[in-house]
């Protein structure tokens, strides 16, 4: 017989309990009878298990959501929900938003492998979103795609994501990101005229190679208001792994 479960830990808070700032954990691990894995032995006028259901929980105090199974949004509706953590899988991510009609203000995508077009667009879905970051762990061409896509040009008719983004930090542990290009996104949404809110932090968290010539042109757009924050190697990883607590890159 399979197997289901769904641990939950709620964290009420304020006089009337109500959940604004939860952690959950979702975790399923279920098999069943009459697919592909069926007992060669079993009768075939044998009738396959049901799969258990689980309804939909409507949330609608939650504020501040992590997930560490994504697909656990699949359960849930959470209409005023505005902080969203998560981590590998965001493929329930856009439906959930859709379905909760929600404003999500700060998203973190942690250990995110994904399809460029897949974050796109959650971001287009997201256009109140002010802080947003982003451990991306896909290839280097899939990285290029979307630097290209958040560099704002005044000049061309496609979307701006993110046009409330005034926060961004970037994960980049295997160092597949390009340095300048990723400079120049920084910088068109540093001194955007319209259309864009400019950016007011950016953090950068390498692997093993160091920005040099781009990271002096990074930083020199502090006179733009602009704070920077640069971080290779060790200490950059253990920056991006306390994302889960909050600090820089995550909750704040």
């Amino acid at each position: 017989m399979g197997e289901h479960h769904c641990d939950i830990d709620f964290t009420p808070v304020g006089p009337k309990n109500r959940y604004e700032d939860t952690w959950y954990h979702y975790g399923c691990d279920a098999a069943y009878y009459g697919g592909g894995d069926q007992d060669a032995s079993s009768s075939s006028e044998e009738e396959p298990e049901p799969k258990p259901h689980i309804g939909v929980v409507s949330l609608v105090h939650l504020l501040r959501l992590v997930v560490t199974d994504t697909s656990f949004l699949s359960h849930i509706d959470a209409p005023a929900l505005q902080e969203l953590q998560t981590h590998g899988s965001i493929e329930d991510v856009l439906p959930f938003i859709s379905t909760s009609h929600c404003v999500l203000t700060h998203l973190t995508l942690f250990k995110c492998s994904t399809s460029p077009l897949r974050i796109l667009a959650i971001l287009k879905d997201t256009p109140k979103l002010v802080h947003l970051a982003l451990d991306f762990l896909g290839p280097a061409e899939e990285t290029a795609e979307l630097v290209s896509a958040l560099t704002v040009r005044t000049d061309a008719d496609g979307p701006i994501y993110g046009p409330c983004l005034s926060s961004l930090s970037w994960g980049d542990r295997n160092d597949t990101i390009d340095r300048h290009a990723f400079v120049d996104m920084v910088e068109s949404r540093c001194t955007v005229q319209v259309g864009c809110q400019r950016l007011r932090f950016v953090g950068v968290y390498l692997g093993r190679v160091r920005m040099k010539g781009a990271g002096l042109r990074l930083k020199a757009l502090a006179g733009t208001g602009l704070e920077v924050v640069i971080m290779n190697a060790k200490k950059g990883k253990r920056l991006m792994e306390g994302w889960r607590q909050g600090g820089i890159g995550g909750f704040s």
